[in-house]
């Protein structure tokens, strides 16, 4: 797991070099302007210099990622602004899947300068689609919020929230725009960029890896199991579960809540197993124990549970901030020495999503010359996308259940993709097998 590959330190951003990059800006605008006349050196090199100082003095502080100080645990200290490995393989992704479109797209007749201007649309569309699969699937802890933080928080994605089924539709609507806008064939269009999301999907699994999420369930095959560190999504949910605990526990029937517990809490479980010699045992829990665990919050609020699971299983002199709740009876705080420093082993499945793209991939881009019809290889991709990502979707386990079922959101949206697939099938085939002469441009 490379949830953050690095940081970009802030001193570039602080006094005084913020002055010196704005008197070498304006050092390079008066010289442009002396050349070629003040209008054009002010639309070169205003727009960096604004930019410069916008980020420095509303934006930095936004973007910064805090650590906490092991020498003074209740303080934290600015690390710089975080590069992360999900965010850098969203990026290879999509230059991989220009690159792919720009050699699939020549010799059909598109040019670099439209494949720039497709991706750009697809990308934008991309990620509106894919919050508002994030949204609808997360419904309720929006709606919980009051109307003016309930937008801020549908529009704030700085913690993640992107569904990947809601990128494929977003951008498909995308795409559909822009080739209306620029008259070409929608179809083959899509038969061209379908390998090319397929490996940018690819790529980004692999971000879903480093980042965490869109893990699996508990895996007894040592050869493929996976075990994130302390702090992971994974851990989080083992956690929450009591799985780290070493006990077993089923959801409970409802109960009870105070006026004071938080409605995003975990459920209660009902304890159904305790091995001899395990973590549970040893806090004193028993079969039958309604129990539900509970996180407390760092003193400064730029610190989440992430960080201070891994801080405090790694040995930082942090007080317990694991509390396992019972009903009835006095709850536990969990010292940190008794907790893993890994989550048990899960399937890998961001890299079982990564190798289905890729092997998806190579077939959807062999299917083109075999094509009888516009839209053949973009159905394939529909049909087989649809069928392995449902199988995958079994073993993930990060995703709740939609619409009073145990289907996730992506499960639902992979039967309406499978039954894209089949009707282009046989709307195909009914208009005939002579494919329209000419490049990918209407006529």
């Amino acid at each position: 797991m490379l949830q953050t590959l690095f940081h970009i330190p802030l001193w570039p951003f602080e006094t005084p070099w913020i002055w010196l990059w704005t008197a070498l800006l304006l050092v390079a605008g008066l010289l442009h302007g002396a050349q070629k006349g003040w209008a054009d050196a002010t639309g070169v090199w205003g727009p960096p210099l604004g930019l410069l100082w916008a980020f420095s003095l509303f934006l930095m502080g936004e973007v910064v990622d805090y650590g906490i100080d092991p020498a003074t645990p209740t303080q934290v200290i600015p690390l710089g602004i975080a590069v992360r490995g999900y965010g850098l393989m969203m990026l290879l992704g999509i230059v991989a899947g220009v690159v792919l479109a720009i050699h699939r797209g020549h010799p059909e007749g598109l040019t670099a300068d439209q494949i720039f201007s497709l991706a750009l649309h697809l990308v934008i569309f991309g990620i509106v689609g894919a919050r508002v699969f994030y949204v609808v699937q997360y419904w309720e802890s929006f709606a919980a919020e009051p109307m003016p933080h309930r937008i801020v928080a549908m529009l704030n994605m700085t913690k993640g929230g992107l569904v990947v089924l809601g990128s494929f539709v977003g951008g498909l609507i995308g795409m559909l725009y822009w080739a209306s806008r620029h008259n070409i064939r929608f179809l083959k269009l899509a038969d061209l960029v379908g390998p090319s999301f397929l490996l940018g999907l690819s790529l980004g699994r692999i971000g879903c890896y480093f980042n965490g999420c869109c893990f699996g369930g508990y895996c007894e095959i040592p050869q493929v199991a996976v075990h994130f560190p302390a702090g992971s999504a994974p851990y989080v949910r083992q956690l929450e579960s009591a799985a780290i605990l070493g006990v077993r526990t089923s959801e409970s029937a409802e109960t009870t809540r105070g006026a004071e517990e938080d409605a995003d809490a975990p459920s209660w479980r009902t304890v159904t197993v305790v091995p001899q010699g395990s973590v549970g045992e040893s806090l004193g829990l028993e079969v039958g124990n309604q129990i539900r665990v509970q996180f407390f919050a760092h003193t400064d609020s730029r610190i989440g549970t992430d960080k201070i699971l891994k801080a405090g299983v790694n040995g930082v002199d942090l007080p317990p901030a694991v509390l396992v709740l019972r009903q009835g009876l006095e709850p536990i705080p969990v010292p940190w020495n008794l907790l893993p420093k890994v989550a048990q082993p899960i399937h890998p499945t961001q890299l079982y999503s990564s190798v289905n793209a890729v092997i998806l991939a190579v077939l959807v881009g062999l299917s083109y010359r075999f094509r009888r019809f516009d839209g053949q290889s973009f159905a394939l991709l529909l049909v087989l996308y649809g069928i392995t990502r449902f199988i995958i979707e079994w073993i993930r386990v990060d995703e709740p259940g939609q619409f009073g079922t145990e289907l996730s959101i992506s499960q639902w949206g992979c039967i309406g993709l499978l039954i894209g697939g089949v009707a282009l099938f046989v709307y195909g085939s009914v208009r005939g097998t002579k494919l329209p002469a000419g490049t990918v441009q209407s006529s």
